[in-house]
């Protein structure tokens, strides 16, 4: 995605995607509650496999979709950021 000549990728922060596009024309955060086995040093032992594992947490996740509105000359643009990073950027039909 190109913003007044700037590149937006994959992976960029919230802040850099706002320096080089500006505010978005419309925004909706929602959290996301994931289950995801732990990543720190932490191991639990289960009896019943008799072995030691890492335990499962619950991983708060915000959600934030940005569209942008370029105009009726250009597509829209949405863009899904998870934790504040980059994560899709979908094209829709032309602005308005």
């Amino acid at each position: 995605m190109r913003c007044q000549g700037r590149v937006v990728s994959v992976g960029d922060k919230s802040y850099e995607v706002l320096a080089k596009c500006g505010p978005p024309s419309y925004v909706e955060r929602r959290y996301e509650d994931r289950l995801e086995v732990s990543s720190g040093g932490l191991y639990i032992y289960d009896p019943v496999e008799r072995r030691y594992s890492r335990p499962w947490v619950v991983e708060h996740v915000l959600i934030e979709e940005w569209t942008y509105n370029f105009g009726p000359h250009d597509l829209l643009y949405h863009l899904k950021f998870e934790n504040g990073v980059l994560e899709t950027i979908r094209t829709g039909p032309h602005g308005f």
